[in-house]
């Protein structure tokens, strides 16, 4: 039942967004609505009240004065005073309409890429938990999930280890760096970052590969990998195993929402084991 309830959260997200981006939309029309009556009213305006201003001065006393050289001037500076103005006023308009619209655009395309990347995790999400409860082998089962991993996470390395009494069996591997992981088929319950994950109740995340004793491997060292997580697979009150997932970024895994991903999988491949 956990893709089901994945599936329903994903839906409720979606709906939500869907919401967000019919505001964005509907708020982008008003502001362009709105701005566009101030620039037809503008032009409108403007040259109609320097035209009547200009009336007014040709019929007051300053008649005869607006027909010498220093009238004359006064006219054209007006003129162009008005015209400068204007044009200011439009190309603010204009400047602030195109401000808002790259803003909008950059909201759109954010809340785009986030609903490319929850569809993604759905689909890996549905992948595991459709094979989980499916009567496949357990390593095709296993096959797939660390393949779903490696294509929504950003971990280039992943391996799965099964619990047996005090000790974790490296049942399967996927990603860079296969013999280097190999070299340990088994590690005792509290040995290395998964054997310290068995015993933990949440995940671990080293972010630094140099600064962590618990990473000795001088084969994954050379790999060039700095992040490594171990989640502990817990079915109700038993561990039945170890996720471990490993990548060259030290900022990996460091939000939430990837960390979220990885244990959604991970309950799924506990309920799989188990």
């Amino acid at each position: 039942m956990p893709a089901v309830g994945e599936a329903s959260h994903f839906r409720e997200t979606e709906g939500r967004r869907v919401t967000v981006l019919g505001r964005l939309g509907h708020r982008l029309a008003a502001t362009e609505v709105v701005n566009l009556a101030r620039l037809k009213w503008g032009a409108i305006v403007v040259p109609v009240a320097a035209l009547y201003v200009l009336v007014i001065l040709l019929r007051s006393s300053l008649h005869d004065w607006l027909h010498d050289s220093p009238g004359v001037f006064f006219v054209v500076g007006l003129v162009t005073l008005c015209v400068f103005a204007f044009a200011s006023v439009v190309f603010a308009l204009i400047e602030g309409l195109e401000a808002r619209v790259l803003d909008q655009n950059r909201k759109l395309s954010d809340l785009l890429a986030r609903t490319d990347r929850q569809n993604a995790e759905l689909s890996a999400f549905l992948t595991v938990g459709r094979a989980a409860a499916s009567s496949v082998e357990l390593s095709d089962m296993l096959d797939e999930a660390l393949e779903a991993i490696l294509a929504v996470t950003p971990a280039e390395a992943a391996e799965l280890w099964l619990a047996d009494g005090g000790l974790l069996t490296l049942e399967r591997f996927r990603g860079v760096g296969a013999a280097a992981f190999g070299s340990r088929p088994s590690l005792l319950v509290g040995d290395g970052l998964p054997g310290a994950a068995a015993n933990a109740r949440s995940a671990i995340v080293v972010h630094d590969s140099s600064l962590d004793p618990r990473l000795e491997s001088e084969e994954v060292t050379a790999l060039g990998l700095q992040t490594f997580c171990a989640l502990p697979l817990r079915h109700r009150t038993r561990t039945v195993g170890v996720l471990a997932v490993a990548a060259r970024g030290k900022t990996a895994f460091a939000s939430p929402e990837e960390l979220r991903v990885l244990e959604g999988i991970g309950e799924q491949i506990a309920l799989g084991v188990e």
